[in-house]
C-alpha cells in the first residue's frame, strides 16, 4: 500500500469516527472539500503540509495519518506469490509496513489435537501476519476464516477475536505480529 493510500484510509476512518462531514473537516483544515474529497479517496498525493493541517484539524498526531495502523485481511495464495530476482536467489515480498510500533516473529507448530479455543483481540491496530511453511490451517478474524495450505500468506486484524489452527495433521507457520507503539488515536 502507498503512502497516498494510507493516508487516504487513515484519514476516512478517523474522520468517521470523529462523526464529520468532509465540509466540516475542510473547513477547519483550511482545505477546499473538493481537495479533501480527492485525498480521501486515495487520488491524490497529499504535501505533509496538507496532511499536518488534516491532521491538527481531527486533533491527531501527523503519524497517526502515515502509521499503518491496521486493516482488512490480505491473503495471499502460493501460487500467486510475485517472487522477485536478487542476488543470489529470489525474494518473495509479503508487507511493507509505516510507522514505528512492536514486532514479534515465531515459528509455531499447530496441532489439530489441541483444544481449539479463540484467541483475544491484541492491542488496538495489531495485525498477524501468517506464512504456512507446511500442512493447512485455518487462520483470521474469528467470522472471516480462511484455508491455507503451505505456501499461503494471509494478514489480517488481531484486534479482534481470532483463530490459528491445523485442520488434518500437525502444521508449521511462520507468524509476524505487528502493533503500534502507542494507542491508535485519541477518541474527540
Amino acid at each position: 500500500m502507498g503512502m497516498a493510500q494510507l493516508v487516504s484510509r487513515n484519514l476516512r476512518r478517523i474522520r468517521g469516527e470523529r462523526g464529520l462531514s468532509l465540509a466540516e473537516l475542510a473547513r477547519r483544515a483550511g482545505l477546499s472539500k473538493q481537495t479533501l474529497s480527492t485525498i480521501e479517496q486515495g487520488d491524490a498525493n497529499p504535501t505533509i503540509e496538507t496532511v499536518a493541517a488534516i491532521a491538527e484539524a481531527l486533533g491527531v498526531s501527523f503519524r497517526a495519518l502515515v502509521t499503518d495502523w491496521g486493516s482488512a485481511s490480505r491473503l495471499v495464495r502460493g501460487d500467486d506469490v510475485d517472487w522477485r530476482p536478487e542476488a543470489g536467489g529470489e525474494r518473495a515480498p509479503l508487507m511493507q509496513l509505516f510507522g514505528s510500533g512492536y514486532v514479534r516473529t515465531a515459528l509455531l507448530r499447530l496441532d489439530p489435537a489441541e483444544p481449539l479455543e479463540t484467541r483475544p483481540p491484541e492491542s488496538t491496530g495489531a495485525l498477524h501476519h501468517v506464512y504456512v511453511l507446511d500442512g493447512e490451517i485455518e487462520a483470521g478474524p474469528e467470522h472471516e476464516l480462511e484455508r491455507l495450505r503451505a505456501g499461503d500468506h494471509l494478514t489480517f486484524p488481531a484486534d479482534r477475536p481470532h483463530r490459528l489452527r491445523a485442520l488434518d495433521a500437525v502444521a508449521t507457520a511462520h507468524l509476524t505480529s505487528t502493533s503500534p507503539q502507542q494507542a491508535q488515536f485519541a477518541r474527540g
